[in-house]
């Protein structure tokens, strides 16, 4: 029925005595509007200033420094927030990896074709 509702050209068949409304849903659009609007405003204010990118015209070398370390500083926290994410992450993979593998299993740890080198787990 909500696949039907949702075409164009949807029909939906009702059996007599059965009666249904529609909710009209464009106050929950109108939320993910506001909220899509004000992620998108703190991404920007986030993202790399002109200065950071090369593109400032400040008047001295130290100035151009200064702000590019600024600039720097306000992408700080989220390169730490992706860094700590991403070890979280190779955590659990090595956790699941010494749960499930518990076969005798050799690991190429090198990408030389010439000088190929192994890692043993569980020998």
């Amino acid at each position: 029925m909500k696949q039907q509702s949702a075409q164009a050209d949807g029909h939906i068949k009702v059996n007599r005595g059965f009666r249904f409304d529609f909710v009209d849903s464009n106050e929950s659009n109108e939320v993910d509007l506001l909220l899509y609007r004000e992620s998108k405003a703190e991404i920007d204010n986030v993202s790399a200033n002109s200065e950071l990118a090369g593109k400032g015209n400040s008047r001295s070398g130290r100035q151009s420094q200064v702000q590019q370390q600024a600039g720097m500083q306000e992408l700080a926290s989220l390169y730490d927030g992706h860094k700590y994410w991403e070890k979280r992450v190779y955590r659990q993979w090595w956790n699941r990896v010494k749960q499930f593998w518990t076969a005798e299993k050799w690991i190429r740890v090198t990408d030389d074709e010439t000088n190929l080198e192994w890692v043993g787990l569980n020998k």
